[in-house]
């Protein structure tokens, strides 16, 4: 009975240090669509209003480790409250070899911020990139891994180290993922909390 009390106590203990409550904002959706229509939203799941000058969203192309195109947040986000922030890409651009088409405007309506629609920003994400909420300079949420390029997109293969090494079925490319509403915590060895 000691032994069985003992390693009870041990999970807990190793349970509270892997995940913790949601205190700060993550993101709660994810868009990858077609025509550069690509967004995030963000909430605030705690009951403080936090100054969003302090965040930044970050684009590390193909999974790199360094170099990441960032966007700065401003204003201010209310406790329970999102905000959606798309591609702001208005008119056809030529970028190196192909035209890049500019976002839906239904889309584009519906998001509450957009980022410069000039290549390159956070939202020229394909499924291929590491996205990530960052409070200053250090990561609070992401979608993706820095540091590893997944191939074509991030997929359902644990066995691959979710990438599409294998195979698997894509999460990020031409998706669109909403945070389930029963997630509570975060946990660091599980960057996927979709």
């Amino acid at each position: 009975m000691k032994r069985i009390i003992l390693t009870f106590l041990n999970l807990c203990f190793v349970s509270s240090i892997v995940a913790q409550d949601c205190t700060d904002l993550f993101f709660s959706e994810y868009v990858e669509g077609p025509a550069n229509n690509n967004g995030v939203e963000i909430y605030n799941p705690s009951n403080s209003t936090f100054d969003l000058s302090a965040y930044t969203v970050n684009r590390y192309s193909n999974g790199s480790s360094s170099g990441p195109d960032t966007w700065q947040l401003s204003g201010s986000i209310a406790p329970g409250q999102t905000i959606s922030i798309g591609n702001g890409q208005l008119d056809s651009v030529w970028v190196t070899s192909y035209w890049s088409v500019p976002v839906d405007p239904t889309f584009y309506n519906s998001c509450d911020l957009h980022c410069s629609g000039v290549y390159p920003t956070p939202f020229y994400f394909n499924g291929d990139d590491a996205i990530t909420l960052e409070k200053d300079g250090g990561i609070i949420d992401i979608i993706g891994k820095v540091g590893e390029d997944p191939g074509s997109a991030w997929t359902d293969d644990a066995s691959a180290g979710y990438t599409d090494a294998n195979g698997g079925t894509w999460w990020t490319k031409r998706q669109t993922l909403v945070r389930k509403s029963s997630v509570k915590k975060r946990s660091y060895y599980e960057p996927y909390c979709f």
